[in-house]
């Protein structure tokens, strides 16, 4: 894979680290190296250490997810209809968006923690105030819910597809946490 500039290079280690952190924990830098194609040596010339990679993809995937919610436009339509965009949108970011969660990888600051966080906190308050959402059970619970839902829309994703995974997972976060 031919990297070129300074950001080709970020965004190809960055995709590359994302896929290979997203099927296990114990990824190499050499293993990164090797994906993009590129010797170790180049790769550490870029990132002295796999934590500050790990910082660097959590930046990225922060931003990411801020992007795709904020296209997502979640205030302009129903509720279900905005879940189902919330599933598309980080569903879509794939890998990026598991090794996050799953590591529970801090925010790179507060902002991008709010980026994220505000909005799917908000849909889940317009949701309980309008029926969609059940309201005696905690808002935590059902963005931990949700949280859960999404990762597993996302394993789906590799044999289902984007659509079909993210569609299927807002259907039963929706039917799991409907008011009975």
């Amino acid at each position: 894979m031919s990297v070129g500039t300074r950001a080709n290079f970020r965004r190809a280690a960055l995709e590359a680290a994302a896929e290979l952190f997203a099927s296990r924990d114990d990824v190499s830098m050499s293993e990164v190296a090797e994906a993009i194609g590129v010797g170790r040596a180049t790769l550490y010339r870029h990132y002295d250490s796999r934590e500050a990679l790990l910082r660097d993809l959590t930046t990225f995937a922060f931003d990411d997810a801020r992007r795709a919610l904020e296209d997502a436009h979640l205030d302009e339509v129903d509720v279900p209809e905005a879940f189902e965009r919330v599933f598309r949108a980080l569903v879509h970011i794939g890998s990026r968006y598991a090794v996050v969660t799953r590591e529970s990888v801090c925010p790179p600051d507060d902002e991008a923690r709010l980026a994220i966080g505000t909005p799917l906190r908000t849909l889940v308050a317009r949701g309980q105030q309008d029926g969609a959402l059940r309201a005696d059970v905690p808002d935590e619970w059902l963005l931990f819910a949700l949280k859960g839902a999404i990762l597993s829309a996302l394993e789906l994703a590799h044999t289902a597809g984007v659509e079909d995974a993210a569609a299927f997972g807002a259907r039963q976060f929706l039917h799991g946490a409907r008011d009975a």
